[in-house]
């Protein structure tokens, strides 16, 4: 057979569906908590959540690299970014992503996670009773300990053609819960299609695939997670799937995700720009077990971009808060 980019692309494009199929279904079942290194589920690019997390379909920064590698083929000279989370109790979760574009070699990209869940003290039942003082001690032996979790990446991402494009990514991941730690290689893919008709776009992507993770005697599977998604812009300058207005977009995005550890759920997003200088972004999940609204807003000025994201988790855990920086090189 004579390797053309169209029998490339029908190849590629049967690697990740057969990638997907061969996954047991009882996978993705309500099997919640059973899966390993769950900080990767969390969404650290403030735009991406403001959306309802529905990004595999329109991602084209370096947060490519977090949702769908092939979205970096986007990327014109470089692109950098950092985010912050304020996560639970405490937690705080670090991003940041590097693209860089070698020309008709392709796309590269680098980037990691770092997630820090602060100070926790110690106790013991040995240390149990009341102090000389006559105050009651539960437990407390004085120490302090840090748990942490990690991951680093490296990506490649190329165009095929004017309309698909795929990359893949490979991470290495590490959790350190003090009296045990473990880490493991894994490994991301994505694909995204652009159809020339009515600016729909096409995206797909499978995450964390990798080997299970043993701590101590046990072993527990990666959160591996198979999304595809579609956008389009049904308001524009031009060419719109609706109308045509001048300086106003309004961005739809759709994806059906496949967590290993639940069952099939579904996220939209809404995504409002005016002159691409300010951003208003609106999103709703749903089969999640607390979250259902997202909302957030971007700033984009001189290539420098600022966006902001808030995500209430019900009556009894505090809303989140998400914050990311970027800058793309032209």
């Amino acid at each position: 057979m004579i390797l053309t980019k169209r029998n490339i692309t029908k190849t590629l494009v049967s690697i990740l569906l057969l990638t997907c199929s061969f996954v047991p279904k009882e996978i993705y079942s309500q099997k919640v908590g059973t899966t390993s290194f769950q900080f990767l589920k969390v969404s650290t690019n403030a735009r991406a959540t403001a959306l309802g997390e529905s990004f595999t379909a329109i991602a084209q920064t370096s947060e490519s690299l977090f949702y769908n590698p092939a979205g970096i083929v986007n990327t014109k000279s470089y692109d950098v970014s950092v985010s912050h989370v304020d996560w639970f109790i405490d937690t705080k979760i670090y991003a940041a992503s590097l693209s860089y574009n070698l020309g008709n070699v392709g796309v590269v990209g680098l980037f990691g996670i770092f997630a820090d869940y602060g100070s926790i003290q110690v106790t013991k039942v040995s240390s149990l009773g009341f102090l000389s003082n006559g105050s009651f001690n539960p437990g407390l032996t004085g120490q302090t300990i840090s748990p942490s979790a990690y991951m680093v990446g490296l990506s490649y991402a190329r165009s095929l053609t004017d309309k698909f494009s795929f990359g893949f990514s490979a991470k290495y991941a590490g959790e350190d819960l003090i009296l045990e730690s473990s880490s493991s290689v894994l490994f991301d893919a994505g694909l995204t299609y652009d159809t020339g008709f009515k600016s729909i776009r096409l995206g797909a992507a499978v995450r964390q695939f990798g080997p299970e993770v043993q701590f101590v005697e046990d072993k527990y599977p990666l959160p591996q997670t198979f999304e595809v998604g579609i956008s389009a812009y049904l308001i524009d300058y031009s060419d719109a799937f609706i109308t045509n207005i001048p300086h106003s977009r309004l961005l739809f995005a759709y994806s059906i995700v496949h967590p290993r550890d639940y069952e099939q759920q579904q996220v939209i997003g809404m995504e409002y720009s005016y002159d691409d200088l300010v951003f208003i972004r609106g999103g709703y999940k749903m089969n999640f077990d607390e979250e259902t609204i997202t909302a957030g807003f971007g700033l984009f000025w001189n290539n420098i971009r600022f966006d902001y994201a808030y995500v209430p988790f019900g009556d009894f855990l505090d809303s989140v808060h998400r914050f990311s920086f970027g800058y793309s090189g032209d």
